[in-house]
């Protein structure tokens, strides 16, 4: 019921706009407008206007539809919490709420979840869930009403509970990133190889951008250039690090934060391989050390480095709910397949 009321008040879930139109369509958001001209034939019924806190609604849907769920919870490896932490939290982190405004569904969804023969069963620790918002949203150390955030993460009950979200905590053992949704949502294997072959033969006049979310000129500008520039977003990471790389476009980040201890699952463990990175420091002293730097690139080590991304470029997506996507899996398989791994590992850790 807690998700259903978040749903049905959507229209109250931020202090400035409405988040109806971001939790449509399951989480993808509405249909994406005016990028006729940027994409092949017959794939825009494949692009939304995904917002990117979007991620647990859009989890949420696919678990609802995951080939591997049963009814029988003595055959269960692994147990979902259906709860919208991000979206719960959203409309309290500002302006004169109290930390108990901001705790309010959280603690909820605990004194539900804590009853259920499951969790009494494990004490969580089969148990896990999916964060819309960055990790620092709930870790609020205090109750001191000007700290930021929940105190989700750190209410007893959620000691032993794996947590997923689009920014994790380099130091927390129990929670894994995954990656930002985009616009691009595949409906087959057939989208994903043609817009692979699309971005792989696009001409790029331009060598670097900056840009910061999805509208149809920023899609362009990826589109258009070899490299695109990541400073920090809200956190180290940023969702428009994952717009550009769906447009084929190499990352240049200035923060090791932005990819180091990120998205074990989805990306390279080496970073150089799809790529650059110059440190923050020497470009606050000097600004043009990023062009000079990105054009010692000759075209046959950007060449390389895109083909990287794209070679690895299926698993950051997120593909419709009915989606047949043939050999590839995408985001939300590799993380469920990384979460039952991790809990298999861990029951073959435990005592006989």
């Amino acid at each position: 019921m807690l998700n259903k009321d978040l749903l049905q008040n959507c229209h109250d879930l931020d202090p400035w706009t409405s988040r109806c139109t971001a939790v449509s369509n399951a989480g993808l958001g509405p249909p994406a407008t005016g990028l006729e001209t940027l994409l092949p034939l017959n794939l825009s019924a494949a692009w939304h206007w995904t917002d990117m806190y979007a991620a647990e609604v859009i989890f949420h849907d696919r678990i609802n539809n995951y080939r591997c769920t049963t009814p029988d919870p003595a055959q269960a490896a692994a147990f979902y919490i259906p709860f919208y932490a991000g979206l719960a939290v959203g409309k309290y982190l500002w302006y004169n709420y109290t930390s108990k405004h901001r705790d309010l569904h959280a603690t909820a969804m605990l004194n539900w979840v804590k009853n259920q023969p499951a969790w009494q069963k494990s004490n969580g620790s089969d148990h896990f869930l999916m964060f819309g918002r960055l990790t620092w949203d709930f870790r609020r150390l205090t109750d001191d009403d000007a700290e930021w955030g929940s105190s989700f993460i750190y209410m007893p009950l959620m000691k032993n509970v794996l947590r997923l979200t689009i920014e994790k905590s380099r130091w927390d053992d129990l929670e894994l990133s995954v990656p930002y949704p985009t616009a691009f949502h595949p409906r087959s294997g057939s989208d994903i190889r043609l817009w692979l072959a699309w971005i792989r033969a696009r001409k790029r006049p331009t060598l670097s951008t900056f840009c910061y979310d999805g509208a149809p000129a920023i899609l362009e500008a990826f589109l258009d250039s070899d490299f695109c520039l990541q400073p920090k977003g809200d956190g180290f990471t940023r969702r428009s690090a994952f717009d550009c790389m769906l447009a084929g476009s190499i990352p240049v980040f200035f923060w090791r934060g932005s990819f180091e201890y990120q998205y074990d699952w989805h990306l390279p463990k080496n970073a150089s391989e799809y790529s650059i990175f110059i440190d923050h420091d020497i470009v606050r002293n000097d600004t043009s050390i990023i062009k000079r730097t990105l054009e010692k690139y000759s075209k046959e080590e950007v060449k390389r480095m895109r083909e990287r991304i794209i070679d690895f470029l299926p698993k950051l997506l997120y593909s419709k709910s009915n989606a047949n996507l043939g050999e590839f899996e995408d985001a939300f398989d590799i993380a469920m397949d990384g979460v039952l791994k991790r809990f298999e590992q861990q029951r073959r850790l435990m005592p006989v």
